[in-house]
């Protein structure tokens, strides 16, 4: 992130999908969280940036919801991990990146303004087989997903789903992106 300060970045977002932790939650909703919460520490957002993406959107059809976010340490698999995750902090989603991100960009004065679209909700599993053949960055290791698909094919109908549910959230990152232009870029008026 010190290299942001040499390239004159002004301004950090933390850009993504994340996991649905409330039940409220759905496939493609986009969540603008307010604040961000990593072992009981809070890292809040830039209100007013937020609040300018916010209005540029909200005649979009989209399901715009604020609420906070907290730190996944792992792949979330099942609702039990996500529930247990949601009674503990009350965050309405999480991710693996936006903690850091915005702790780096505050330690820097940079505001930070944090854009997720959820991919899964509380309720969807994802197999301990995919798990197993995608690494820490998300990346699948296909010719070994292959093999576990050949091995059983009931596979093919969560990986089905989990791209249905990818393409959801990207359709909703996309139309943010659309509408936001110049705003999304610019952290003051």
């Amino acid at each position: 992130m010190q290299e942001l300060l040499r390239c004159d970045i002004r301004a950090v977002i933390s850009w993504g999908t994340c996991a649905a932790l409330s039940p409220d939650l759905q496939c493609g909703d986009l969540l603008l969280p307010e604040l961000i919460i990593e072992d009981g520490d809070r890292y809040f957002t830039d209100k007013s940036w937020a609040d300018r993406v916010r209005g540029s959107i909200e005649d979009n059809r989209l399901n715009i919801h604020h609420g906070s976010m907290t730190i996944a340490r792992s792949i979330l698999a099942d609702k039990k991990q996500k529930m247990d995750l949601y009674e503990k902090t009350g965050a309405w989603a999480a991710d693996m990146e936006s903690a850091g991100i915005i702790k780096t960009a505050q330690s820097l004065g940079l505001p930070c303004l944090v854009i997720r679209a959820v991919l899964d909700e509380v309720d969807t599993a994802i197999p301990g087989a995919i798990i197993k053949h995608t690494d820490e960055f998300g990346t699948a290791d296909v010719p070994g997903l292959i093999k576990e698909i050949v091995q059983a094919p009931r596979l093919l109908a969560a990986l089905s789903e989990l791209a249905l549910s990818l393409h959801k959230a990207v359709r909703t990152l996309k139309i943010v992106a659309r509408r936001t232009n110049h705003t999304l870029l610019c952290p003051s008026s």
